[in-house]
């Protein structure tokens, strides 16, 4: 009876260690040179200067060492997330930098390794979470960034779509609105403009068509700055 309820107590905490979660994959393929390859564009992107990773990642690692992924992959991976972690804003930003990034869903044990923005990237909007279609905006004071994806049902990307500005001097009053086909990014770019600076309001519309994300730019109202 003790040998019973030890292996039942024993079967529980496995249960219990084991835990859901996404695999982020840069890129990889059938060989040891794939995975190569896909560490020396990701060195030479500019991913490092917008995530900070966990010690040891990203890595290269054979698909078959992380449980829910298929095997016989060479792989990159950027981290695990956990089902707290903040998987999306992670993947859009580095799908921001490379389109051909991608999540898979897995199980794992002990702590999650999720990357996370990097100083002085930060989060000034962010919008719809749990929909459809969700929408964060970053910035590091010289480039906006909208980061729109769109989810199926189990919450897995469907398509994603990304629009950035330089901020000549400073983006302000930056808002975000989402709904279930269309969101919406608003602010004023501080131009130079003679010896008082200008502003102009700019929106960036993303809409969804069949399944699929497309940006455009709309140009509001400019206000010159006064001249000496």
């Amino acid at each position: 009876m003790q040998r019973l309820v030890m292996m039942v107590v024993g079967f529980c905490a496995a249960l219990a260690a084991a835990a859901p979660g996404r695999a982020l994959i840069w890129g990889g393929g059938p060989t040891r040179d794939s995975a190569a390859a896909a560490r020396t564009a990701l060195d030479g992107s500019d991913v490092n200067a917008m995530l900070a990773f966990a010690p040891g990642f990203p890595k290269s690692i054979e698909s078959h060492s992380v449980k829910g992924l298929k095997p016989g992959l060479h792989i990159v991976l950027l981290g695990l997330c956990s089902e707290k972690d903040d998987a999306s804003l992670a993947l859009a930003v580095a799908r921001s930098v490379e389109p051909g990034v991608y999540a898979r869903r897995i199980e794992f044990e002990g702590n999650g390794s999720c990357p996370v923005l990097k100083a002085p990237w930060t989060q000034v909007a962010a919008t719809g979470a749990g929909t459809r279609l969700d929408l964060r905006v970053i910035s590091d004071k010289q480039t906006l960034r909208a980061l729109a994806w769109l989810k199926d049902e189990a919450g897995d990307l469907l398509d994603f779509a990304s629009r950035a500005t330089t901020c000549a001097i400073e983006c302000k009053n930056v808002r975000a609105l989402t709904a279930e086909t269309e969101a919406t990014v608003a602010f004023t770019l501080v131009v130079p403009s003679c010896s008082v600076t200008g502003e102009m309001d700019l929106e960036w519309q993303i809409t969804v068509t069949r399944k699929r994300l497309s940006v455009r730019e709309v140009k509001g109202e400019q206000r010159a700055g006064a001249c000496d």
